[in-house]
């Protein structure tokens, strides 16, 4: 209540008044740390996170410490915080699946691999974890990418996720007839998805059906600027537009 009325301090006094009653709870140090945080006092935040585990604080609140630690550009001490979790928790699967996304934004193809794998072994028909796998075998040029993206498809055949990555995957091992099958099955269950849409248009130039295909990545750029295939379709890196 202090909070929503933007009190920050006397919040910030609550919490205190709760570790000093309950010094053995983690539930003061981590108030206190989400206040922090949003005041971007990195450091403080991540004390008070670091208490709060130590009290026994779960998996959303080492989640918190590791983003605080990524935002004060301390990512020796996140990854170590994160892999050190992962041993301790082997089946929090929460704390995996965040693992996987974060090393997978950052371009760490090869460590979000291993997490899906791990939680595959535990879960293995889970078919959101076989889709990313999939997109990752593929962007790692790992053989096992067709075979997982189509395993997913079994699980999950009227998904476009899955339809998406199956159809990109045929396309760029040069089965482009077969994945523009899929990738329209996808435009026409998901057709506002910027990445489903890029990936219709670069398989339409690939087929030779480039000035369609400019024209579909210019509307896209136009409507939706920002996703994760911006700069393949701005520029010719893929040779789509030679």
């Amino acid at each position: 209540l202090e909070l929503a009325e933007h009190k920050t301090a006397a919040a910030l006094q609550i919490t205190r008044q709760i570790q000093t009653q309950h010094p053995k709870s983690p539930l003061g140090f981590e108030r206190e740390g989400d206040i922090l945080l949003a005041q971007k006092r990195l450091p403080q935040a991540i004390q008070a996170y670091e208490q709060a585990l130590a009290r026994g604080a779960g998996s959303a609140q080492l989640i918190k410490l590791h983003q605080a630690y990524i935002k004060a550009g301390n990512t020796q001490a996140a990854d170590q915080r994160l892999t050190g979790w992962l041993k301790q928790h082997p089946d929090h699967h929460a704390v995996r699946a965040y693992a996987a996304n974060y090393y997978t934004a950052s371009g760490r193809s090869r460590d979000a691999i291993a997490q899906y794998q791990e939680i595959q072994r535990q879960t293995p028909a889970n078919v959101i974890v076989l889709n990313n796998l999939a997109s990752l075998y593929q962007r790692e040029g790992d053989s096992r990418a067709l075979a997982t993206a189509e395993q997913a498809m079994k699980l999950a055949p009227d998904n476009p996720a899955v339809q998406d990555t199956l159809g990109w995957i045929l396309v760029e091992q040069g089965q482009i007839k077969r994945g523009q099958e899929w990738l329209r099955k996808a435009l026409a269950a998901a057709p506002k998805h910027p990445s489903i849409r890029y990936h219709h248009a670069a398989a339409q130039a690939r087929s030779g059906n480039r000035a369609q295909a400019r024209a579909e990545l210019e509307r896209r750029l136009t409507g939706s600027p920002h996703f994760p295939e911006t700069e393949q379709a701005r520029g010719p890196s893929q040779g789509f537009w030679a």
